[in-house]
Parts: C-alpha cells; sequence; structure tokens
C-alpha cells in the first residue's frame, strides 16, 4: 500500500470516531444500557487518542503504554456489552472468568512478554479470538431463537457484525504487528489496513446508537 493511501485511511479512521459520538449524544437521553455502553467506549476511544497525541506529538514521550490500558478498558466495556444477552447460555460464572483470565494475561504481557514500551501483540490477540467467540456466540444465539422480529433494530447485531468485522480482519496484523513495526513502510501499509476496519467499525458503532430497540 502506498504511504499516502496508508496515510488517508488512518487519517480516515482517526475521524470516523466522531460520527458514533456525535450520535451518541443526540441520542443520549434515549440510549438503553447496550447503547451506552458503546457511547462510553466511543468516548474513551477519543480520550485515548488524544493522549497518545499529547504525549507523542506535544511532549515526545512513548505513548506505547496507553495501547496496553486501551485494549483492558475496550476488552472490558464490550464484555460488559455482550453479557447482557450472552448471559446465558454463559453461565455467570464462566462468563466472569474470561474477564479475569484476560485481564491476567494483559497484565503478564504488559509486564514480562511484550513490555508496556512496545505493542502489546499477545494482549491484543488473545481479545480479538475471544470477541469472535462472542460476536459467533450472539449470531448462533439469533439462529436458534429466532426471538427478534426486527433484528436491525438490535443494537447488539451491529456491534457484533463491526466487531466480527474489525476483529477478525486486524487480528492477523496484531499477530505480527511486532515483526513488522520496525519496517516503516510495512507498518505504514498495516495501520492503514487497520484503518480501514476501524472505520467499518465505528460505521457499525454509529448505526447501533441510532436504532431504536423494539420490545
Amino acid at each position: 500500500m502506498e504511504e499516502c493511501l496508508a496515510r488517508f485511511f488512518i487519517s480516515t479512521s482517526t475521524y470516523s470516531v466522531a460520527l458514533p459520538l456525535v450520535v451518541g449524544l443526540l441520542r443520549l437521553k434515549r440510549l438503553q444500557i447496550i447503547q451506552r455502553y458503546v457511547l462510553a467506549l466511543i468516548v474513551f476511544s477519543i480520550l485515548v487518542e488524544l493522549a497518545a497525541v499529547l504525549l507523542g506529538r506535544l511532549l515526545h514521550l512513548r505513548n506505547l503504554p496507553l495501547l496496553h490500558v486501551f485494549s483492558v478498558v475496550q476488552f472490558t466495556l464490550l464484555w460488559l456489552i455482550f453479557a447482557q444477552r450472552l448471559i446465558p447460555p454463559f453461565s455467570k460464572k464462566l462468563f466472569g472468568g474470561i474477564l479475569g483470565i484476560f485481564w491476567i494475561f494483559a497484565i503478564v504481557c504488559a509486564i514480562w512478554i511484550d513490555g508496556i514500551f512496545n505493542f502489546n501483540a499477545h494482549a491484543r490477540s488473545f481479545g480479538a479470538i475471544l470477541i469472535i467467540v462472542f460476536c459467533l456466540s450472539y449470531f448462533y444465539q439469533r439462529l436458534r431463537k429466532l426471538d427478534l422480529e426486527n433484528l436491525e433494530t438490535d443494537p447488539l447485531f451491529w456491534v457484533a457484525t463491526g466487531s466480527l468485522i474489525y476483529f477478525s480482519g486486524s487480528l492477523i496484523l496484531f499477530i505480527i504487528s511486532n515483526y513488522i513495526l520496525a519496517n516503516e513502510s510495512m507498518s505504514f501499509s498495516m495501520w492503514g489496513v487497520h484503518g480501514i476496519f476501524n472505520t467499518f467499525n465505528n460505521l457499525f458503532f454509529m448505526i447501533a446508537l441510532w436504532v431504536q430497540p423494539t420490545k
């Protein structure tokens, strides 16, 4: 991928988060619990992005520790979203155990495996696999129950669709990230591709915040 094209996709990804933010704020009083978690994730993503710019460009400090924090909070908020529908069929203990295991794994990776000042490839990859499992479990649940007459009005349908596209598409990038980050041109290409998936994810989040869930 050409560097200018990669920069375009990265910029588009960065600014695309404004779409779900605006929709979420406009519909703030009418948002249901799942939608409120989605909005919280959007707001947190923006705050981390601003903090990364402040540390990296203005203070000239390494901002990768923020990614470790972001990964844990992002996974936790998505876990809370899927917990609204996946408990049951998952038991409360099992689903809670998944969250605890991820937290422990992410901390171990940050301290001893990847390092706090490096890209957290292992935690990001593990988290992506778990979220993919959550998405597939949700879709399987919908196929088994067929309890929603208008599936397109279910916010979790759009969250699961966007998350499945994003994490499935980005999983390989997360796995190989530490091997190609040293190569500047390949790094730009990787983040450009990631920007495409993230833009789609933000668009699906926007729809999730826009729809009015039916009873």
